[in-house]
């Protein structure tokens, strides 16, 4: 249900970045509008047995990108004995996540599960505490959300005692922020917070529809790679229990007796070699099930790419995931051979040897049980060239194998079709969330009246 698009008379903003506003509505720093703008307590106090809850920053980081609350239950304790000052959380206190490049500036409000209990936010977390006659808590935070917003909260970034970026608490209290009269912050917050459970349950449906086409997907390459194209002809045990049993005439051979070099790409830091243009650098987040994305590769001086021709990938080569999502692969394109890769596993498959077919093994349910047995890592899962050296691979003969990897094309193309446009749609459905937040909070539609129109529209559909 989205409310009409009313014409509101208007004033200019009085601040560049600001649109005009509805002429009843202010603009004022923030710190006009809340008791305080404070940093939470240093975590280095923590203790099992103490009396109150800590949110870990990657709590309130969690929530700010789900919408779903904050996760109370991955807390640590508090012990009593030390002052909980400025870091006690109240219910609508306005969480701003204060450091990291991916997360500063997200927000959530803090009403917890439990009210009874206990709470306080760690030092990387910034408390806004609202004056509630001035500003009411789920307004500001999904002003603070809305990119116009959120470029003010970028610029008001510093450098912390660690050399991290940290959000200005100074300058966030400095903010320029639009003021509604109390009741219309109100009625934009109950708005909201209908519209964007609408649009997140929508959005929820294709992520989950996602979710499942990746899981056939992953169902049909596993069993082709694995079974092969006729389930008639006589099977064999593999011999390994994670691979389960193969047609007779495969073979069972170590990746690395398939493949004619395993190495990793280069592993220094290049930062001071990107340049706009230069040569091709792959890295972990370009390495997809589906092939290399192309569209966000970074790219490296010649000199630098040249000081590690050894490294060089060539069209056919096979690239392999080391850290985060091991075993992940993909075939170098045509288009990026003598490109450079970032710590990615690389692979030359000997000529009896299909690459797409190898990329579709290593990319199976059964290939990712080997890698979640043998990689190492607790914040990151690890793989190394000796693992991926040692994975058996399942080989019929280079006829067969492309037989193979022509059934998958077509049975895998109508797949990721369907998977692209469920992701679109999901996308779409994201900036249309953004833009509802947008244009309530900045008074370009008008929702003062929105719950009358919906209790209207329902009565017409019970009369009709």
């Amino acid at each position: 249900m989205t409310p009409p698009d009313r014409q509101r008379v208007c004033k200019p903003s009085g601040v560049r970045w600001l649109p005009d506003l509805p002429t009843d509505w202010g603009v004022t720093p923030l710190k006009h509008l809340v008791e305080h703008v404070n940093r939470g307590e240093s975590p280095e106090y923590s203790d099992p047995d103490g009396e109150h809850e800590l949110l870990p920053t990657i709590v309130v980081n969690q929530a700010c990108v789900q919408w779903d609350g904050l996760r109370l239950s991955n807390a640590k304790h508090q012990p009593s004995d030390i002052p909980v000052g400025k870091g006690l959380l109240q219910p609508g206190d306005v969480l701003v996540n204060s450091t990291g490049t991916g997360t500063l500036g997200r927000v959530q409000v803090f009403f917890p599960d439990e009210p009874d209990r206990t709470y306080m936010a760690d030092s990387h977390v910034t408390i806004v505490r609202t004056q509630r006659t001035a500003c009411e808590p789920r307004f500001l935070a999904r002003l603070l959300s809305t990119p116009l917003f959120q470029g003010f909260v970028y610029s008001a970034i510093t450098s912390g005692a660690t050399n991290q970026i940290e959000l200005s608490r100074e300058g966030l209290a400095r903010m320029p922020c639009i003021q509604p009269p109390i009741a219309e912050q109100t009625a934009i917050a109950d708005f909201l917070d209908h519209e964007t459970a609408r649009i997140d349950a929508l959005i929820a449906k294709q992520e989950r529809l996602t979710e499942l086409l990746l899981e056939k997907r992953s169902s049909v390459v596993s069993g082709l790679v694995t079974k092969g194209l006729d389930a008639s002809r006589p099977m064999k045990d593999s011999g390994v229990d994670w691979l389960g049993s193969l047609p007779a005439h495969w073979r069972v051979v170590p990746y690395k007796y398939v493949t004619s070099r395993v190495d990793v790409g280069i592993a220094e830091a290049a930062t001071q070699a990107y340049v706009p243009d230069g040569v091709p650098i792959v890295r972990s987040t370009n390495v997809r099930s589906d092939g290399i994305e192309l569209d966000n590769l970074l790219a490296i001086t010649p000199e630098f790419a040249e000081r590690n021709r050894s490294k060089y990938l060539r069209a056919g080569d096979v690239v392999t995931v080391r850290t985060g999502n091991p075993g992940t692969s993909a075939v170098v394109p045509p288009e990026l051979d003598r490109a450079q890769c970032f710590t990615l596993l690389v692979a030359t498959p000997r000529r009896d040897v299909d690459a797409h077919f190898l990329s579709h093994y290593l990319n199976s349910s059964p290939a990712s049980a080997y890698f979640d047995q043998m990689s190492w890592g607790s914040a990151q899962r690890n793989i190394s060239v000796p693992i991926l050296q040692e994975i058996p691979v399942a080989v019929p003969g280079r006829d067969e194998q492309i037989r193979i990897v022509t059934q998958i094309n077509e049975e895998v193309g109508e797949i990721d079709a369907l998977i692209s446009k469920a992701q679109y749609l999901a996308a779409l459905l994201a900036e249309r969330r953004t833009a509802v937040i947008t244009a309530a909070v900045t008074g370009e539609i008008d929702v003062r009246h929105w719950r009358d129109e919906a209790s209207a529209k329902l009565e017409m559909i019970a009369g009709g």
